[in-house]
C-alpha cells in the first residue's frame, strides 16, 4: 500500500483513445561552430502525459462525484496508466503479500508503482490499492511492502503514474445517473524515474548508430520539407542581403507509424527515451524509391543498374558523404550499403558490399538513408485499443554531420510487417 496516495478510481472508456505522451526539455544550440550543432538535455527521463475518456454511472458515478471535490485539479493523485492495459495476476494474492504473479510483464513500461484492480462489475466503485516494485523479473512482481487488501487470480494489474490534472474537470451528464469526462494528467515532475520495459529485441543499427525500427505507414501521407536556411544579414546602410546558412539541402520530414501490438509500441517508447527527445542522433529509413533498379541485381553483384542515374548523380556530387548511405528493402528483408562511386557500368553505381541475396527490379526499394534526430521533445501516442496504437513522428536532417559518421560497414536485417529486426 502507498501511503497518503489517493488514485483515481474511475476506468477509462475504449469508446475513446488512449492518448500517451512524453516530453524531454532539450535545448539545442545552432550553430555553436559553423554549420554544426549542440545539443544538451535539461531532464534525464521524459515527463509522461495521459488523456482519456471517463463514463461513470450509478454507485460508480457517485464515487467520482465524491473524489472530484477532494482531489481538484493541481492534486497529485495515482493515475493508473490504462493504455498498458491487460495484464492480470494469475495466482490470488492473500493480504499481505509481497510477491505477485502475473500474466507476462514484457512490453510494459514499469518504473517503480502499480495499482491492483477488482472491478468484477463495471458499474460498480472498484476496489484498488496502489504498491511499490522493488523488483519485476519475469513475471513475478516484488512488493517493496504487503498488500493491505486481497486480491484475486484475474484481477487487474497496471503500472501507475504520480501526476496531476491539468485542468478543471469538465463533465458532461448524460443523464441523472451517467456523466462523460475527458481528463489529463501530467506525471509529477518530483516523482519521474527511468523507464524499464523487458523482452524487447536488440536495435539495429549502422555504424554505432541506432536505426529507427519502423517503415512509414502510408494511409496518411508522410511529408518532406526541403530547403537550405537563410537569415537576412546587413550590407551597407539601411540595406538587407540573404545569407546562406547551409551549403547542402536539408530536409524535415513527418510521418506517421502504425504499432500493432504491444511490443511495437515499446520499441517505439524505448527508441524515443533511448534518444532523450532530440538530443541523439540516428538513422532513419528510406522512405521513397530515390534509386530506381533498372535491372535486377544478382547475390554478389557490387553494381546497380540505375533507371535514374543521372539524376542520383546530381544529388551524390553535392557530397559524397552526405549521399552515400542507402537502405535497401524488397518488403521482407533490408540492407543498408553505401555507394563507392559512380563508375559501376553504363547507368550504374559501385556498392560497397553485395547483398548476398538476387533482388527483383520490380519487388525492391532503394532509398537514401537519412542521418536524422526527432524534430520535437515529445512523443504523443494514440492508443486505439491496448495493443493498437499509431504515432506521429517529426524529424530534422543533420546535413552537416554525415562526415563525423560516415566510414565503412554494412548491415543486414529482415522486416517484421513495419518493423526492422536485426539479423
Amino acid at each position: 500500500m502507498i501511503d497518503g496516495l489517493n488514485i483515481l478510481p474511475c476506468r477509462a472508456n475504449w469508446a475513446s483513445p488512449v492518448t500517451i505522451r512524453s516530453m524531454f526539455a532539450t535545448n539545442t544550440k545552432r550553430e555553436s561552430a559553423p554549420g554544426l550543432y549542440s545539443r544538451d538535455s535539461g531532464r534525464d527521463f521524459g515527463q509522461r502525459k495521459i488523456s482519456f475518456a471517463l463514463m461513470p454511472y450509478d454507485d460508480m458515478r457517485r464515487q467520482w462525484d465524491a473524489f472530484r471535490e477532494v482531489n481538484p485539479p493541481g492534486t497529485v493523485i495515482g493515475v493508473p496508466l490504462w493504455h498498458e492495459e491487460g495484464t492480470y495476476l494469475t495466482a490470488d494474492a492473500a493480504m499481505g503479500a509481497t510477491s505477485l504473479s502475473v500474466a507476462g510483464a514484457d512490453f510494459i513500461d514499469w518504473r517503480t508503482e502499480a495499482v491492483l484492480w477488482h472491478q468484477p462489475d463495471p458499474s460498480m466503485p472498484a476496489v484498488i490499492e496502489g504498491v511499490t516494485l522493488s523488483d519485476v523479473t519475469g513475471s513475478t512482481f516484488t512488493l517493496a511492502t504487503g498488500t493491505a487488501t486481497a486480491f484475486a487470480a484475474g484481477d487487474q494489474v497496471l503500472p501507475l503514474m504520480r501526476g496531476y490534472q491539468l485542468d478543471d474537470f469538465n463533465e458532461d451528464a448524460a443523464s441523472a445517473e451517467i456523466s462523460s469526462v475527458n481528463v489529463t494528467f501530467v506525471e509529477d515532475l518530483a516523482h519521474i524515474t527511468a523507464f524499464t520495459i523487458g523482452g524487447l529485441p536488440d536495435a539495429v543499427t549502422y555504424l554505432g548508430l541506432p536505426v529507427l525500427p519502423f517503415m512509414a505507414e502510408w494511409s496518411t501521407a508522410p511529408k518532406f520539407g526541403i530547403g537550405r536556411g537563410t537569415h537576412l544579414a546587413a550590407s551597407g546602410l539601411n540595406a538587407q542581403a540573404l545569407a546562406t546558412l547551409r551549403t547542402y539541402v536539408r530536409q524535415s520530414i513527418s510521418q506517421q507509424v502504425g504499432l500493432d501490438g504491444r511490443q511495437d509500441r515499446a520499441v517505439l517508447w524505448k527508441f524515443f527515451h533511448d534518444r532523450r527527445g532530440r538530443f541523439s542522433r540516428f538513422w532513419l529509413p528510406a522512405l521513397k524509391d530515390e534509386l530506381k533498379l533498372a535491372v535486377n541485381a544478382g547475390a554478389s553483384d557490387t553494381a546497380l543498374t540505375l533507371a535514374n542515374y543521372s539524376d542520383f548523380v546530381s544529388r551524390y556530387q553535392l557530397g559524397g558523404d552526405l549521399r552515400r548511405a542507402i537502405f535497401i528493402t524488397d518488403g521482407f528483408n533490408f540492407w543498408i550499403r553505401q555507394v563507392s562511386n559512380l563508375s559501376g557500368g553504363t547507368n550504374a553505381v559501385t556498392i560497397d558490399a553485395a547483398l548476398g541475396t538476387a533482388v527483383s527490379a520490380d519487388a525492391c526499394q532503394i532509398g537514401l538513408l537519412t542521418l536524422a534526430q526527432f524534430a520535437h521533445d515529445d512523443i504523443e501516442i494514440d492508443c486505439q485499443s491496448p495493443t493498437v496504437a499509431t504515432a506521429s513522428l517529426s524529424f530534422m536532417e543533420l546535413e552537416h554531420e554525415y562526415s563525423e559518421v560516415i566510414t565503412s560497414g554494412t548491415t543486414n536485417g529482415s522486416r517484421s510487417g513495419m518493423e526492422l529486426v536485426t539479423a
